[in-house]
């Protein structure tokens, strides 16, 4: 407000140095900030005396300013009054006419322009006021502010019309009939503006200002020009409102307007002077002040923060609304007592003990305390943080801080805590252990159920070379071949079992290493993380199993060939046909890409095909003439006696299976359950037909040895209908590339 009466102070002396009426300007405490030469000369004293006495000490004596004097009227109303008064400076009757300045952003009154012509004098009244006239159309033209001049007679006139058709709210009317309001607009005329005005709303020049002024209003939101008019009526010579504006060049600006009847035409209002105050930048400062304060209460009502201030003079604390909702003190603007804060609180005496040394030796104030809210039986857990501020000699003057509800952090942290703790006692018991590894700056932390398994304790070196110090000096260089190609080049996950060396007591274990990687937004490989497990005792275990499955691979195989033995000392003359029919079986599922424990399935299955002749007589067997059909019978059906044999026998599951199935054909045609394609087992189909070529190209007891041109033939007529297709094409490309059947070969 200083720098705005300083500007019309100013600007008014400068107005007055050289008009040679009776004027002066004086601010709202009746103090004299601008005199006319005129009336220093009337006066007899220079200007720089005049300026800051009163206005009593310029036109009145000591017993003040008369009854009839206009300034009263002015500051019960203001409006500009005028009257004669008796001037006891003067020694003379005076007509006063007092104008109010409104000049500051909010429009309230701030100074008073006098001006004063001898009652007795008429035309130099007439002179004066010509005089007047010129000044104040200069006061215009350069005024800082912009102004406008324009009859509103027509404005009235339309208003007296609506008046006399009995609408009384003029303003309500206005503002709900936009086409009234148009007209309104339309009939006011614009007379004049200033330099100000035209630069404000960016016209050209003020032609251009004055043929689209209409534009302004039209344009106008949050308008207010309404209650200028509905004043009209009322009989108000001066109305202040804002109006949110666009200029003529698409700039939008909040003006605080004031609309003023020029004295003598308040009947007609055909001459009235707009003034209009740029006040753009407030109302954003002010739009930007309440986003910030609704953000910050925001932030305070999110985060459970509370902002407040001690006041150590008259020790009274200002607290937030957030504040005071964390100590249940309700969201009243009212301050608290000391006492009040410190009773919140579980431990009254340690806060306040804190505090006082906060205030008195400067002591850090940053702790939790226990506090019990008013309106709640729970006790809860608060952060407070503060600090002193200090006047220029170093006296503490107020404590500023802010308060925060982390009990549920609290809670978090203790829940986190025992959560660690359990996992960390369910790692000790699966021997499991966590690790990361920073892969940018070559070092790793471990947890301490990790540590128990590697042996290592906290001086140990965590680094590359300690994290490759620890594994077994067997498996260093495949484990770190692994790390470079898994991790480094191909940017997988780690999993891969080793063996480490104990720091702590050389003792060798096997440990299970998994990790996953993170990397950068750029692709970066910045660290793997995962866990390390001690698999000694399953590895053990698994030891133990394999050389238990060793023995009892080593006891099948032992009884498999006894068995085989036992047939062949029956049948001499299919002495070694198992094994044969095994090596050509495996040979036939080598070709055909079965792994190998399929292979030792089907291995099995064929040193042991013929177990059911056990159970045929040995005349039958080795008979060198042509069977009986009884005979024939009890020979068919060594396949079903051989499954009731193998099948109590802890072989695979399917090798008895296989043993049944080896002479069944795919149209049916076999035995001894007739199944057809889609039934038989692909094992059992290459059995049949290694057994089929066997049988056929060594001697029996009905007839001697076929040539392998035969068995060919045989297998070749067979494709697709009795013998498996892919598999028979697997024995042909074998017999046609020189497979030999060998008994030594064929010896397992």
């Amino acid at each position: 407000m200083a720098v705005v009466q300083d500007s019309v102070a100013l600007y008014w002396q400068r107005a007055l140095a050289g008009s040679g009426q009776l004027a002066f300007v004086m601010d709202t405490s009746r103090r004299i900030v601008a005199v006319s030469a005129g009336m220093a000369r009337a006066l007899g004293a220079p200007v720089d005396e005049l300026v800051g006495n009163t206005c009593n000490s310029l036109m009145h004596d000591a017993g003040g300013a008369p009854l009839d004097c206009p300034l009263h009227d002015l500051l019960l109303d203001g409006e500009q009054h005028e009257s004669e008064i008796w001037s006891e400076t003067l020694g003379r009757r005076l007509l006063v006419t007092v104008t109010p300045l409104a000049d500051d952003e909010c429009g309230r009154l701030s100074h008073m322009l006098h001006v004063a012509v001898g009652v007795t004098a008429r035309s130099k009244a007439e002179a004066a006021l010509r005089e007047s006239e010129a000044r104040y159309r200069s006061l215009f033209e350069h005024a800082p502010i912009a102004m406008w001049e324009e009859d509103d007679s027509a404005v009235k006139m339309r208003l007296g019309e609506l008046a006399a058709r009995g609408i009384d709210d003029i303003e309500g009317y206005l503002l709900s009939h936009p086409d009234e309001y148009e007209l309104c607009v339309g009939l006011r005329r614009v007379l004049d503006v200033n330099r100000a005005a035209i630069e404000l709303f960016e016209a050209r020049d003020r032609d251009e200002l004055l043929a689209r002024n209409a534009e302004l209003y039209r344009h106008a939101r949050d308008r207010g020009v309404h209650r200028f008019w509905a004043g009209m009526l009322s009989g108000q010579r001066s109305v202040t409102f804002e109006e949110l504006n666009t200029s003529l060049g698409g700039r939008e600006l909040y003006v605080l307007e004031t609309c003023t009847v020029v004295p003598g035409h308040e009947k007609s209002y055909d001459r009235v002077y707009v003034a209009d105050v740029d006040v753009t930048e407030r109302k954003a400062a002010e739009r930007a002040l309440r986003l910030s304060q609704s953000r910050y209460a925001r932030v305070e009502r999110v985060g459970h923060i509370g902002t407040w201030e001690y006041d150590i003079a008259s020790e009274r604390f200002w607290a937030s609304p957030e504040t005071r909702v964390l100590l249940g003190l309700g969201r009243s603007e009212e301050t608290l007592s000391r006492a009040e804060i410190s009773t919140a609180a579980v431990d009254p005496v340690a806060l306040e003990e804190a505090f006082r040394a906060l205030v008195e030796e400067g002591t850090e104030f940053d702790r939790a305390f226990e506090i019990l809210p008013r309106d709640s039986l729970e006790p809860r857990t608060v952060w407070a943080v503060a600090t002193v501020e200090r006047s220029e000699d170093g006296t503490p003057t107020a404590v500023v801080g802010v308060i925060q509800d982390v009990t549920e952090r609290r809670r978090m942290e203790q829940a986190l805590r025992e959560r660690e703790a359990q996992l960390e006692q369910a790692q000790r018991i699966a021997h499991v252990g966590d690790y990361e590894l920073d892969l940018t700056a070559g070092t790793w932390t471990s947890s301490p159920a990790l540590d128990e398994i590697l042996g290592i304790d906290d001086d140990y070196v965590h680094d590359y070379d300690g994290w490759f110090g620890l594994i077994h000096p067997d498996d260093l260089s495949g484990t770190a071949a692994y790390f470079d190609d898994q991790v480094r080049r191909n940017r997988q996950p780690y999993d891969r079992e080793f063996r480490i060396v104990r720091p702590a007591d050389g003792e060798e274990r096997w440990v299970h290493c998994l990790g996953t990687l993170e990397t950068s937004e750029d692709g970066q490989l910045l660290r793997m993380s995962g866990v390390i497990q001690d698999v000694t005792a399953r590895r053990r275990d698994q030891e133990e199993l394999r050389l238990g499955a060793e023995r009892l691979r080593r006891t099948v195989e032992g009884t498999v060939q006894a068995m085989g033995q036992l047939v062949e000392s029956r049948d001499p003359y299919t002495a070694g046909h198992e094994r044969r029919v095994a090596q050509l079986a495996c040979a036939i599922a080598d070709r055909l890409g079965w792994g190998e424990a399929e292979i030792d399935e089907l291995t099995t299955a064929a040193l042991v095909h013929d177990i059911g002749k056990i159970a045929v007589p040995s005349e039958i067997l080795s008979k060198p003439g042509r069977l009986s059909e009884m005979e024939f019978a009890l020979i068919k059906s060594h396949p079903r006696t051989a499954h009731e044999i193998l099948a109590p026998i802890a072989f695979t599951s399917q090798v008895a299976e296989i043993v049944l199935q080896h002479h069944e054909r795919l149209d049916g045609s076999g035995y001894p359950r007739g199944l057809g394609d889609g039934e038989i087992l692909p094992a059992a189909r290459i059995l049949a037909i290694a057994d089929v070529v066997e049988a056929m190209t060594t001697h029996r007891p009905y007839r001697p040895a076929l040539p392998i041109e035969e068995a060919v033939a045989e297998i070749a007529a067979g494709l697709g209908t009795r013998y498996d297709r892919e598999a028979g094409r697997a024995c042909l490309q074998l017999l046609e590339e020189g497979f030999a059947l060998d008994d030594e070969a064929a010896g397992r």
